[in-house]
């Protein structure tokens, strides 16, 4: 998390950042902290718009949380 908390510029991201952070904020006991800095690199521009558009788009199977509990549902959520 620290490494990518010292990444200053949008340009030095990659769309594997937000996916650990994301990965980091599902099992850590820390989900505040990186909750805190998804919104940070995001208000600072450092996450951009268009980053998170390809990331969402280019990766759609990535799931986090099925509600339902049943694989065969479509009901994922992050």
């Amino acid at each position: 998390m620290q490494a990518i908390e010292s990444v200053d510029t949008s340009a030095k991201h990659k769309v594997v950042d937000l996916f650990v952070l994301l990965i980091l904020h599902s099992t850590a006991n820390r989900k505040k902290a990186t909750e805190s800095l998804i919104r940070n690199k995001i208000k600072n521009g450092h996450f951009t718009e268009e980053m998170l558009a390809a990331a969402f788009n280019s990766h759609s199977q990535v799931r986090l949380k099925n509600n339902n509990n049943n694989n065969n549902k479509n009901n994922y959520s992050l």
